[in-house]
């Protein structure tokens, strides 16, 4: 019984991620980016769980994955569809123009696809290679919630931005799929030391949160890259 546990969990992800999806399609893209933030939970405690209870196995890290790629790579790349596509409305451009441009968000996607296949295949390690997909759709989740939640006419102004939402879409890709070092939020040391890089993240994110609110995502996400690359790329 408690081998089902993990899977359960993960499985609670997969269908935040497909709860998410209704959600885009029916215009409440703060709805969905609460059901990413909530399957991240799940991804989260399945993991930790099942490596509590000894259970973790080559179908609990598959099934995983196909969780991770609906929640943290469709999801995303639907969510910055409708972003660009509302963006546009106001956008003098030919139709075939404004009709195609908004399909440049799927390449959140295929990074995030991509990025997983990787992740499937390389030996289990105690960090990341590139921005993990949790991560990265936390980055993408963060601007309906400010739009939502905390919008102002100059904030809205930069997140319905075409131009800044196709930056966003190379640069979330990108980082999915550097070969760099990410370090992870397990705590899987028993030196405090070496674990020292990942309580200042969570420290800092405290902080944001209560201050900025949904706001602060961004800001935790470039934290998180920035202590990593201190961290693994000493000078």
């Amino acid at each position: 019984m408690k081998s089902a546990l993990p899977n359960l969990l993960t499985l609670s992800n997969l269908l935040a991620g497909c709860m998410a999806i209704v959600f885009v399609f029916d215009g409440h893209l703060e709805w969905a980016s609460l059901a990413v933030l909530s399957g991240m939970v799940f991804d989260f405690f399945d993991g930790l769980v099942a490596r509590a209870l000894k259970v973790e196995s080559a179908v609990g890290k598959e099934l995983d994955s196909l969780a991770d790629m609906v929640t943290f790579g469709v999801v995303p790349g639907l969510i910055v569809y409708r972003l660009l596509k509302t963006s546009l409305e106001s956008q003098e451009m030919s139709d075939n123009m404004e009709f195609m441009l908004p399909f440049s968000a799927f390449l959140i996607t295929i990074g995030a696809g991509y990025r997983l296949a990787k992740f499937n295949v390389l030996p289990s390690q105690v960090h990341f290679i590139g921005l993990p997909t949790p991560a990265n759709a936390l980055l993408i989740v963060a601007l309906p919630l400010i739009l939502a939640y905390q919008g102002s006419d100059a904030m809205n102004t930069i997140i319905l931005n075409h131009q800044v939402l196709l930056f966003l879409v190379v640069l979330s890709t990108t980082l999915m799929n550097m070969p760099i070092k990410m370090m992870s939020l397990k705590l899987d040391s028993s030196n405090w030391k070496d674990m020292l890089p990942q309580i200042i993240l969570v420290c800092m994110s405290v902080v944001f949160i209560i201050t900025l609110k949904f706001a602060s995502l961004p800001l935790i996400i470039c934290s998180h890259i920035l202590i990593s690359i201190i961290k693994w790329y000493p000078r």
